[in-house]
């Protein structure tokens, strides 16, 4: 049995914690907008009362209604595959990269379908001279994918995981990226993303550099 079909309740408080982080900070993909999706299924779907001691945790000192909503969900037997399913609906990019980073997406990568899929497309990003930031495309399809990233049209140089990292930014970073994904003679490409980079903070509106237009085609 892999990760994915593995009930909620079997991935432990300190995951299930890290996960409502991101389900109590998200208000247009929180866990309101999760009850709604998930509660298409009525094994799944919780009446008004349910919902309103959810919203209620929020006055308790250490209360999480993102926790307390995913384990009633555990409770009556929801699957780690139906919840990234319908994460993956909502478009909840942090939730899934936060379930990457715990290997609980990997299994798809053995069992994938044979057409490439950008699961989690990358987002624009703007930050300050010395930061350190990073770009994440993740992909499935057959086994041996490959990734490249682009600044503009040109490849960049170390750019082929699924992550691009900036360790210090600088300036010169200011620009349009895109992520592509091959695998034999399939490829795909990400959304483009705009990295803004100025060199200090600004109080009251930020001014960025002007960056390059975006590039029309690959």
């Amino acid at each position: 049995m892999d990760h994915q079909s593995l009930p909620l309740n079997s991935l432990g408080e300190l995951t299930l914690r890290r996960l409502s982080i991101f389900l109590d900070n998200c208000t247009k993909k929180g866990w309101r907008k999760l009850a709604e999706v998930i509660g298409t299924d009525r094994r799944f779907k919780c009446s008004e009362k349910e919902l309103e001691i959810c919203s209620l945790k929020v006055l308790e000192p250490d209360g999480s209604p993102g926790l307390y909503f995913i384990q009633l969900l555990a409770d009556r037997g929801c699957s780690v595959n139906y919840l990234i399913s319908c994460l993956r609906k909502m478009g909840h990019t942090e939730a899934l990269q936060c379930l990457m980073s715990m290997g609980l997406l990997m299994p798809a990568l053995s069992t994938s379908p044979d057409t490439l899929q950008i699961i989690v497309q990358p987002k624009q990003r703007s930050a300050i001279v010395g930061d350190k930031v990073s770009l994440c495309c993740q992909a499935i399809g057959p086994p041996g994918l490959v990734y490249q990233w682009f600044r503009g049209k040109h490849e960049v140089k170390g750019g082929n995981s699924s992550e691009l990292l900036f360790n210090c930014v600088n300036l010169d970073d200011n620009d349009w990226y895109v992520c592509r994904v091959h695998c034999g003679t399939q490829y795909i490409y990400s959304k483009w993303v705009q990295l803004r980079v100025a060199s200090s903070p600004t109080s009251g509106k930020e001014i960025w550099p002007t960056c390059h237009s975006r590039p029309t085609a690959m």
